[in-house]
């Protein structure tokens, strides 16, 4: 019987199937591929893809199966699959932007981090410009003609500049990028990482202004000396 290649609860539930189906039928299992465990003779089970189909010769009804073991592809698919998770995982936790535009500078996805420094969410500006919605007018003309250079197939390292959040606020990121390139080597969209330095950027700027507070008091109390010599000397 063929139910020899089927392990528990189908072996036992087979003839249900078929009686069943000669009865009202309901094809459940003919006519269409299914995912199915076969089983060996040695007794160890394997996924397999099973197709059922009907014939009838001579007023009897006669069926055909293709059994094909699909372990070696399964194997791949989970394997893909955890690493498809993980990288998932990755990107949205990583404390870095990671943004993807087609060529045409549209905005394909971000991640969490994006929302978090934006305030947008990805479907708000899915397909937007990016120029147009995100960055900082005084850098644009600048930042096109470096992403101009990163469909071109160049890589970018530590370029700097403004983005507009949600609510108008500016926040100052260095971006990371590289083109993506399809499975014919064309290049169909650009990966950026950016990082937020807005904080480092404005504590530079509070130490210069420090230092330059600091230079001009030390440039007054030099003027205080000489004036209180040219007093004194005058004095004299």
């Amino acid at each position: 019987d063929v139910s020899t290649l089927m392990p528990s609860p189908d072996r036992e539930r087979h003839a249900e199937y078929v009686g069943r189906y000669e009865r009202t039928g309901e094809a459940r299992a003919i006519g269409r591929i299914r995912d199915v465990r076969a089983l060996r003779k040695n007794g160890e089970t394997f996924p397999a893809e099973l197709a059922v189909s009907e014939v009838r010769v001579g007023g009897e009804r006669v069926y055909t199966a293709i059994i094909r073991d699909v372990s070696a592809y399964r194997t791949a698919s989970e394997s893909l699959k955890r690493e498809r998770d993980f990288s998932e995982r990755l990107i949205e936790t990583t404390p870095f932007i990671v943004l993807v535009l087609d060529r045409d500078a549209r905005i394909v996805r971000f991640n969490r981090r994006m929302s978090e420094i934006t305030g947008y969410g990805l479907a708000e500006v899915h397909n937007e410009n990016w120029f147009e919605r995100f960055v900082a007018p005084r850098d644009e003309d600048r930042v096109r003609e470096i992403f101009a250079r990163a469909v071109a197939g160049r890589s970018v390292r530590g370029n700097v500049n403004a983005i507009l959040t949600k609510t108008g606020e500016q926040r100052i990121i260095r971006w990371y990028a590289e083109p993506l390139r399809d499975s014919d080597g064309r290049i169909e969209s650009i990966l950026c990482g950016g990082e937020d330095i807005t904080e480092q950027v404005r504590a530079s700027e509070e130490v210069q202004r420090l230092a330059r507070i600091a230079r001009e008091r030390e440039r007054l109390a030099d003027l205080g000396a000489i004036a209180a010599r040219l007093v004194h000397d005058l004095g004299n």
